[in-house]
């Protein structure tokens, strides 16, 4: 973790400017849904200085969402390529006895896997901070045309969360336990190549190693890997069913309400 906040702290500013870019565009989104609220639902006749300035808003978003994730994605690149730069060469200072200590089976998961995991991450931040600001901006949006809805989607996105959070965690616990078997598994792969003329001459050895350590391990790492995919899948879906949920609230309540109409109201006396 010290190595990765130093690589953090190598390429500050280039984050921070993918930040900022990801908050900008988000702020795009919410002006794109503004303007079609303000002005395109309310035009009477073609005007084509406001289908002017709402194509230029679409394609300033464009641009600016698709620099931060250009952004991003080459840092996230990059700091990977430096990542695996240092762990080579401290794998090459290392003495022999530290490696053995440390086992070859967890150097190579941690070349593997664990850069895998941090690229990822890498490249799922900027859409992650959009995320962010585009909810954080249409919920203030949101709060200015009409305080009730506001008071009303922010309890259902309470229980989003709350059901999400609780997904959310079986699956990082999910996760985590396959990756400490990976550590296992790579184990067996390297008892497997190293020992495989002995194996080749001792079928019991081979069948021992497969059977009782290999095997368990790996139908342990499958339990946990689907109770992941599972886990993730259902939060996903229940994050789209409380979507449309929060929707149909929203919906529900402007026409029952009439919440709609002062939103209409207070739109026309603020614009």
């Amino acid at each position: 973790m010290s190595l990765i906040r130093l690589l953090y702290a190598r390429h500050r500013g280039f984050i921070a400017l993918a930040i900022v870019l990801s908050i900008a565009s988000a702020a795009l989104s919410v002006a794109v849904i503004a303007a079609v609220n303000r002005r395109l639902l309310s035009l009477t006749q073609t005007d084509l200085a406001d289908l002017a300035a709402f194509a230029g808003l679409l394609v300033a978003m464009f641009v600016v969402g698709s620099a931060a994730q250009l952004a991003m994605s080459s840092l996230g690149h990059t700091i990977v390529y430096r990542l695996r730069q240092t762990m080579v060469k401290r794998v090459l200072d290392t003495g022999i006895e530290r490696l053995e200590a440390v086992g070859l089976a967890r150097i190579l998961a941690t070349l593997n896997g664990d850069i895998n995991t941090i690229t990822l991450a890498f490249a799922s931040v900027p859409a992650m901070i959009y995320g962010l600001a585009l909810t954080l901006g249409g919920f203030g949006y949101l709060a200015w045309l009409s305080p009730p809805l506001f008071a009303a989607t922010a309890g259902m996105l309470v229980v989003a969360i709350g059901g999400g959070g609780a997904l959310m965690s079986l699956t990082r616990r999910e996760a985590r336990l396959a990756r400490e078997l990976e550590d296992a598994l790579y184990e067996h792969y390297q008892a497997a190549v190293d020992g495989r003329k002995e194996l080749a001459l001792n079928r019991d050895r081979a069948r021992d190693l497969y059977e009782r350590e290999f095997e368990p391990d790996a139908r342990r790492s499958r339990n946990h890997e689907i109770r992941t995919d599972i886990y993730n899948g259902l939060n996903q879906n229940w994050i789209n069913t409380m979507l449309l949920a929060t929707i149909g609230v929203v919906l529900f309540l402007a026409a029952w309400r009439g919440w709609a109409d002062m939103m209409e109201e207070r739109r026309r006396l603020r614009s």
